[in-house]
């Protein structure tokens, strides 16, 4: 999923837990400067 930080009241970090705390193995694809990024998730 895209994110952008700068729109959301839940920052991506919120969307990251909320997926591990679910079963979801998550990678963060950003580069930490722009407001803006991906969440890929898998569960098995």
């Amino acid at each position: 999923m895209e994110f952008h930080d700068n729109v959301s009241q839940y920052k991506h970090d919120d969307i990251q837990r909320l997926l591990e705390d679910i079963g979801f193995v998550v990678k963060l694809n950003c580069d930490g400067k722009s407001p803006f990024g991906y969440l890929y998730g898998r569960r098995d």
